[in-house]
């Protein structure tokens, strides 16, 4: 389902504020797209339920480049897991099947919460 799809059935601030997330997130400025990414815990603080749609967003900007964007993103997934471990699990071990130094950063910063035994199998994936 597309982020659009998604922010039917939520209140109108709340379509507004992840289609803006969306839209920030695929910015050129690396400042705009942590910002994007910035928004996130307090966010999914707030909303408990809406990690699907953070998960969502957070999809896009997995082959960052940028260190300070890849901080925000690992954050993120850190507080996404607090209220939803089972499905950043689920991302993140769908994400370390990508052969990419950046993905690579980003999954290991963002699985820090996670079980010791759901880490052990990312790291596995990733080949450690």
């Amino acid at each position: 389902m597309s982020l659009e799809g998604s922010c039917k059935s939520g209140s109108s601030e709340q379509n507004r504020d992840v289609l803006l997330n969306g839209r920030w997130i695929k910015s050129e400025n690396k400042w705009i797209r942590r910002f994007a990414v910035a928004t996130i815990p307090p966010y999914i603080r707030r909303k408990k339920t809406e990690s699907g749609i953070c998960l969502q967003l957070l999809d896009k900007v997995m082959k960052e480049e940028d260190k300070d964007v890849k901080k925000a993103i690992g954050w993120a997934l850190r507080e996404i897991t607090k209220k939803d471990p089972e499905s950043v699990f689920k991302f993140l071990q769908k994400w370390a099947k990508v052969k990419d130094k950046n993905v690579r950063a980003i999954i290991k910063a963002g699985m820090k919460k996670l079980q010791k035994e759901e880490q052990e199998k990312i790291k596995s994936l990733l080949g450690e």
